[in-house]
């Protein structure tokens, strides 16, 4: 697994991080347990590079990977700033379908081949041990467009091709069905696997399909950030293959509660909240205030629980709101310590449907008055 969220996450708009924030980051993201951590694009601002620079000089449990275009200048800098660490791999970026060779780049399908074999060649010569070939656009690519191109890198000596879902059009099926093919056209001489970008809201599903199909791996980001709706979010998946792992034929050796921290850490350095339902991260992503949910879960929390917060740090809770039940009250009484007689409980019921916002009881202040209230009618 690669975390990219200090290269593909920060680039998005918004999401730029101080040396400060991404130093500390850094240290969570190697935790959390990815083999590869995207350190950055040296060859974009001084900034990065210094940074790319300074973090190289330690060791993690993760080897670091910089991202360059294949242009010597690119690799240049990229190996300049990662020149001390103890372990790297090198990303180009190469046109990976015809849509980019024509519209984006203005090259030949011949162009572009020689611009891979070129870079790859370079690369080699300056040092270069694991060389990873990121086909920008390739899941839209033909096969007569992409399987040359792959070939070109294999003779070129890369060891690992990544197929990218750039713009996040692709469903499951297909994803399948590519990496497949991917596969059977390298033969076992390299890797291969995914970049998924949430445009349909498809990046985990596309993940999980394209590593059911022999992907050695997947890029993605914490807290799914990223260009314009963000890329696989980690945390997803390290919960997914806690739970589904040996069910869906894969493993990875990602922590869900440290990538939940970290991904956590993350939205605080780009100063986000996540939204309130998103999974694992969100305010309410372990909450019910509905009456029947709430009833069950009283029960047995696997009710209405498929992922157990404790397993990424969170807790359950059962709040109040415009479906609650008696129910209800009675657990949120109940954590607070408070033992309610059934005649209380009626009247607090009572006021409680009939009130127009009964999402303010969840304070203590409002839960309490509306203990007073009820206990001042059942003495009258």
């Amino acid at each position: 697994m690669l975390d990219t969220t200090l290269r593909d996450g920060e680039q998005a708009p918004g999401n730029e991080m101080t040396i400060e924030d991404k130093t500390r980051l850094l240290e969570l993201i190697d935790a959390a347990g990815p083999d590869y951590i995207e350190v950055g694009f040296p060859a974009s601002s001084p900034a990065t590079f210094e940074f790319v620079r300074e973090i190289s000089r330690k060791s993690r449990n993760a080897a670091l990977t910089v991202f360059a275009r294949a242009t010597p200048k690119d690799i240049d800098t990229a190996l300049d700033a990662v020149r001390d660490a103890d372990r790297f791999q090198l990303q180009l970026l190469i046109t990976g379908s015809e849509i980019h060779a024509e519209h984006k780049r203005g090259q030949t399908w011949e162009q572009a081949r020689t611009e891979l074999v070129e870079a790859c060649n370079y690369s080699l010569k300056a040092g270069v041990r694991d060389l990873s070939i990121g086909l920008e656009d390739s899941l839209r690519a033909s096969p007569e467009y992409l399987r040359p191109m792959m070939q070109a890198g294999l003779d070129s000596g890369a060891n690992l091709f990544v197929l990218a879902d750039t713009v996040g059009s692709c469903v499951p099926q297909e994803v399948e069905a590519k990496v497949r093919a991917a596969l059977h056209w390298v033969n076992g001489a390299a890797d291969v696997t995914l970049h998924c970008h949430n445009d349909l809201g498809l990046s985990l599903a596309n993940a999980v399909a394209g590593m059911q199909a022999g992907a050695a791996g997947v890029q993605g980001t914490l807290a799914g950030i990223g260009e314009r709706t963000g890329n696989t979010p980690l945390e997803e998946l390290a919960v997914l293959t806690h739970y589904r792992g040996e069910s869906l034929g894969f493993r990875t050796a990602l922590n869900p509660r440290k990538c939940v921290e970290a991904a956590n850490a993350v939205l605080e350095a780009i100063g986000e909240r996540p939204w309130k339902h998103k999974p694992l991260l969100g305010d309410l992503a372990f909450s019910t205030a509905a009456g029947i949910h709430a009833a069950g879960m009283m029960n047995n929390p696997i009710c209405y629980e498929f992922v157990e917060p404790e397993l990424v740090g969170r807790e359950r809770r059962i709040l109040l709101g415009g479906a609650s039940g008696r129910a209800n009250i009675r657990h949120f009484a109940a954590t607070l310590g408070m033992s309610i007689p059934e005649d209380v409980l009626d009247q607090m019921y009572q006021r409680f449907v009939l009130d127009p916002s009964p999402a303010r009881y969840n304070s203590l202040e409002a839960f309490e008055g509306l203990y007073r209230d009820a206990l001042d009618g059942t003495a009258q």
